[in-house]
């Protein structure tokens, strides 16, 4: 079986890149620990995002096995895993643009 891995907690702010109650270097910890989680994934469902473009920098792998949701043309342009192969590219074209906004 698999496993779960995750970080206990999580954000007490609706924003915390504008939060000054938390120092930089608290944000940077949490930043580099979130992306490092995320590089250990078997797959990576993400969209447009500095931490799962750095998790794609950790693990090479994971190049050829993330899905970015908020590409404009949905899911044509990007490689489908096998477990995919019944969802069509039109399929999930109301999430995608949705995410796309």
């Amino acid at each position: 079986g698999g496993r779960v891995v995750y970080q206990q907690g999580g954000y007490e702010s609706d924003d915390i890149i504008h939060d000054r109650t938390l120092s930089g270097q608290a944000k940077g910890l949490s930043a580099l620990l979130d992306s490092l989680l995320l590089s250990h994934c078997d797959y990576l469902l993400h969209a447009a995002s500095a931490l799962s473009e750095a998790a794609i920098w950790f693990a090479p792998r994971l190049h050829d096995a993330s899905l970015n949701l908020q590409y404009t043309d949905r899911l044509r342009s990007q490689r489908l895993p096998p477990w995919a192969a019944a969802v069509g590219a039109d399929d999930a074209a109301p999430f995608c643009d949705a995410l796309a906004r």
